[in-house]
């Protein structure tokens, strides 16, 4: 057996694949096994209160039967800092690249910023913002805001 990827809608995980007369949903699209190649690659500098991070990720699939190709490449440069009482800020910059064989290729570039603050033992609230810019040549258009609120207990 080979070990392979599946992707249904946009939900990846790693399988088994049993061969190929016994492949459950082989005429669905919307499933298909991939091979997943990938490396990571980061840095970072750590001070009493604030930490760089420079990452770099490149995330090469190949599809089984369709024999598509999809590279994801991602980079992202953030910086997080301690504050006083158990808060801290975080500011990112991700530059995330698609290509997605036949010709499509996008290029999202992600500006992201983050609050969060301590409200009791084992209990986080955050505050999130980003805006993402896709470039002009993508058949999609993405451009445009999010703000995300999140209460987080720790068990």
């Amino acid at each position: 057996m080979r070990t392979v990827g599946w992707r249904r809608s946009t939900t990846c995980l790693l399988a088994k694949l049993p061969e190929d007369p016994d492949f459950p949903d082989f005429d669905d699209q919307s499933v298909e096994p991939f091979v997943l190649r990938s490396g990571q690659v980061s840095v970072t500098a750590i001070g009493q209160l604030t930490r760089v991070s420079l990452s770099y990720t490149d995330d090469d699939r190949e599809y089984l039967y369709s024999g598509r190709d999809e590279d994801h490449r991602i980079t992202q440069f953030s910086v997080d800092r301690d504050l006083s009482g158990g808060s801290s800020v975080r500011g990112s910059y991700t530059r995330r690249r698609r290509i997605d064989e036949p010709g499509r290729d996008s290029l999202d570039n992600i500006f992201a910023a983050r609050y969060d603050r301590e409200i009791g033992r084992d209990l986080t609230a955050s505050a999130e913002t980003a805006y993402q810019i896709r470039s002009e040549d993508d058949q999609e258009d993405a451009d445009g805001w999010w703000i995300g609120l999140r209460v987080r207990k720790d068990f």
